[in-house]
């Protein structure tokens, strides 16, 4: 039986998985971005959404992958890997980096774009000499869906039928995640592997190949963002998913923001 929201969702990931962003090199270092998403419910119809994604691109740009969660009708996570682009566009004045997944496939066609000036430093170890990139510490943007469904015969149940979604998302760059990745996984399989076993022990499950979901004493809850001593730094290389108040503090700023139409 497959359950209506995930049904919504899958063909944005399918089409995805389809797309290769291209290559990149077989190690990379990593920035990662924690992005929440809030839909627009007076332009959106028959819309269900992923609420969050990690993003995990190459530091220097490439082919970026999503890592999609969802916490409606259970703890869910779904992977479209090297599906993404992350770039710097620039010109002689400013720079910003730039996500954007654009995804087509049947009747269904979606857009994510988000970006972000390059306002902080990032420091990283490679081949033993420390390094110093410029990152963005958030990126903001908006997803964009629509489907005819002009492949389904009849309705659905309710009677319902096409898709149109609108949805604003806000991402920010967790140094302390990016840090983990850059010391334990030098390409994108591990790299990705890394997020998706931090999101089973918080008792999430592949939504595309379901096991049991992690319960009760045995599921780990949200670890304070506790600070390394001797460090100045707001974030921490233990990797937990879900630092205190920031994904809240981040949707409701979403909220407030001011929509045109």
């Amino acid at each position: 039986m497959v359950r209506p929201l995930i049904h919504r969702r899958l063909p944005f990931l399918a089409s995805l998985l389809l797309m290769l962003a291209g290559s990149m090199p077989a190690f990379a270092q990593w920035v990662v971005y924690d992005m929440r998403m809030i839909s627009d419910q007076e332009v959106s119809v028959n819309f269900a959404h992923y609420s969050g994604a990690y993003l995990v691109a190459p530091l220097g740009g490439g082919a970026a992958s999503l890592i999609l969660t969802t916490e409606e009708g259970g703890r869910f996570y779904a992977v479209a890997q090297d599906a993404a682009r992350f770039f710097v566009a620039g010109d002689t004045t400013k720079r910003r980096a730039v996500f954007s997944a654009l995804a087509a496939v049947g009747t269904s066609q979606t857009m994510y774009l988000a970006s972000g000036a390059l306002n902080n430093t990032y420091s990283y170890v490679n081949l033993n000499e420390k390094n110093i990139a410029i990152v963005a510490t958030e990126l903001t943007g908006h997803l964009m869906t629509a489907d005819d469904e002009q492949r389904a015969l009849l309705p659905s149940l309710d009677g319902s039928k096409g898709v149109v979604g609108e949805a604003s998302f806000k991402g920010f760059f967790r140094k302390d995640l990016s840090d983990r990745l850059n010391a334990d996984s030098p390409t994108m399989d591990q790299a990705v592997e890394s997020i998706t076993g931090l999101l089973e022990k918080y008792g999430y499950e592949s939504e595309l190949s379901p096991r049991p979901a992690t319960t009760g004493a045995e599921a780990a809850q949200p670890a304070p963002f506790a600070q390394p001593q001797g460090s100045d730094s707001d974030t921490t290389a233990e990797g937990s998913l879900f630092p205190p108040g920031l994904r809240e503090e981040m949707e409701q700023s979403l909220r407030q923001q001011p929509t045109t139409k």
